[in-house]
């Protein structure tokens, strides 16, 4: 069986996906002042909070992604 190679290619639904990504990407910046001006001093333990949310579902991601030897 021959196996197949990633193709490293860039196109046109590729740019505009990295457009929005970089938009939206962006509201990062701002999301710091507007969470200090609603949550006051709770606002580093809601940044926490939501790091550890994330933190469990990029290992939930890396646990799956490791049952797949093929890309695709």
């Amino acid at each position: 069986m021959s196996e197949e190679k990633l193709l490293r290619t860039v196109g046109l639904k590729e740019i505009f996906a990295l457009m929005i990504n970089g938009i939206i990407g962006a509201g990062i910046f701002a999301l710091p002042a507007t969470a200090a001006k609603m949550l006051g001093l709770a606002s580093p333990i809601a940044f926490v909070a939501a790091g550890i949310f994330t933190l469990t579902l990029v290992l939930c991601f890396a646990e799956l992604s490791g049952l797949y030897d093929r890309t695709g």
